[in-house]
């Protein structure tokens, strides 16, 4: 019963790296966050988009369409531009977060207006 056990755990181990590999190869690098695991590995995430039709392109918005989120008024507007312009763009809603002054409260009452989209050229 163990050796059919380590058997299968073995396939799975097997097609979770092939998936994880297919993953890699076909997302944009700078679309892409990995996490490490055990073993070395890497799991591999797209990035999160949301409301596509009508939020607000973050990543592209100036500091008179970010005030228009919640919570976001000039002195954080400018710091989500300053952070981008220092550490690129940012691909998931939890990177504001890196942001001075905003933490998952304040992201939690603009998250669901925004959107992650990357231009094409990473913008």
């Amino acid at each position: 019963m163990s050796d059919r056990i380590a058997k299968a755990a073995g396939i799975f181990l097997l097609l979770a790296s092939i998936l994880l590999i297919a993953l890699s190869l076909t997302g944009k690098s700078s679309d892409v966050k990995s996490y490490p695991t055990a073993g070395n590995r890497q799991w591999v995430l797209e990035p999160i988009r949301t409301e596509q039709n009508g939020g607000i392109r973050i990543n592209r918005a100036d500091t008179d369409i970010l005030q228009t989120l919640p919570g976001i008024g000039p002195a954080y507007a400018e710091r989500i531009i300053e952070e981008k312009r220092e550490n690129g763009p940012y691909h998931y809603p939890e990177d504001l977060e890196a942001v001075r002054g905003i933490g998952p409260q304040t992201l939690a009452g603009f998250r669901d207006r925004i959107d992650m989209t990357l231009e094409e050229g990473g913008n």
